[in-house]
């Protein structure tokens, strides 16, 4: 599974912009705000986005995918195949990159 995100403003960013896609995890494949590609590096792309549940669409496999977009902008993301101990892996990796910057 793969999505595309754009944001064509030329100056208005999103923060928690959110969308329905299949509950799991999502990797960063594409960002053209990096600056690897002349952008900002606003998003940190080694973060997994995991979707946030919704009782509305759960039934359906679904949930909230939220994610900031910068201006002028495009994400490529992929779904990835988890299991408990790449999410608690996932955790800890975030955890770890806060704690070191404190």
């Amino acid at each position: 599974d793969i999505i595309f995100v754009f944001n064509f403003s030329p100056n208005r960013s999103y923060t928690d912009y959110g969308f329905i896609v299949p509950e799991g995890a999502y990797e960063v494949v594409l960002n053209t705000d990096s600056k690897d590609f002349g952008g900002n590096g606003l998003n940190d792309d080694s973060i997994t986005h995991f979707t946030n549940y919704d009782n509305l669409y759960a039934q359906d496999g679904k949930g909230w995918l939220k994610l900031y977009l910068p201006a002028r902008s495009a994400l490529v993301l992929r779904k990835q195949e988890i299991s408990y101990v790449s999410i608690a892996q996932a955790r800890n990796k975030l955890f770890m990159r806060c704690a070191s910057k404190k």
